[in-house]
């Protein structure tokens, strides 16, 4: 049993054969056909050398593939919940990444955006950020893994911004959006503070609330330093590439710092 592997049939011999690779290479497309046929005749295609896709198309048929022999892969070696368990360590990353790719570089700090708060706005961009994140996210400011409840709720009205322009449509985005909005005039505080954002078209209203946090977010990291640590706010510096090396320039009026042998 301890020389078994998680397919039956296959042996940790056979990974040092190449009979017992090419049978386990059979036993992988076999199980790839049974899963998605339709995959496995692209593939097959593709493998042939008979496909002609365009950069992206093959791209698309690796990646979809690479899902694949991942799977097969953790069920050989008997891996299957380790697998499990880093796959929903990594998806949890994914909110930070989109937050930082489509909220903080494309949208808070992009290049030419004008009209940037002033230092004596931040104090109300905080209480009215404050009332949405409370009330509409159930997250406080500053919290326990603020950075993630931060970018967690913005991506939330980035994704109803898109469906209620008709680019990304979920239907269960309506009633998230229904309770949000709800939630947020529920209380004296939030009527004060969305009473006027929280009219009109759908869409607009959500451009409202994303406005807040455009603004607040900029507001505060260039008067304050809560983010600091922040890897999805911090912003690379430019690279000069001309300025990579701090140069010294000797004074001409000082002797030299060295001599050679023959200078006397």
């Amino acid at each position: 049993m301890a020389h078994t592997l998680g397919i039956e049939g296959f042996a940790f011999t056979d990974l040092y054969r190449p009979e017992g690779l090419a049978r386990l290479h059979q036993r992988f497309l076999s199980t790839l056909r049974a899963d998605d046929a339709g995959l496995a005749d692209r593939y097959a295609v593709y493998a042939a050398g008979s496909a002609t896709l365009t950069g992206p198309q093959e791209s698309e048929l690796l990646i979809a593939m690479a899902a694949r022999v991942s799977r097969f892969v953790a069920t050989l070696f008997r891996v299957e919940a380790q697998a499990g368990a880093q796959a929903t360590k990594n998806t949890s990353e994914l909110a930070l990444f989109e937050f930082k790719r489509e909220f903080v570089t494309r949208r808070v700090f992009k290049k030419g955006v004008v009209d940037r708060p002033t230092k004596a706005e931040l104090g109300p961009l905080d209480e009215r950020m404050n009332v949405l994140l409370q009330l509409g996210f159930g997250a406080d400011f500053p919290g326990p893994d603020a950075e993630r409840a931060l970018a967690e709720a913005v991506i939330t009205l980035m994704r109803l911004e898109r469906h209620f322009a008709g680019q990304s449509p979920d239907p269960h985005l309506g009633a998230r959006f229904v309770a949000l909005r709800t939630a947020l005039l529920s209380s004296d505080a939030g009527k004060a503070a969305f009473g006027s954002t929280l009219v009109g078209a759908e869409v607009d209203q959500v451009k409202g609330l994303l406005a807040l946090a455009d603004r607040w977010t900029w507001a505060r990291a260039t008067f304050t330093h809560t983010f600091h640590g922040w890897a999805t706010i911090t912003q690379p510096k430019a690279l000069i590439p001309d300025k990579l090396v701090e140069l010294k320039v000797p004074d001409a009026n000082l002797p030299e710092a060295f001599e050679g042998p023959d200078s006397h």
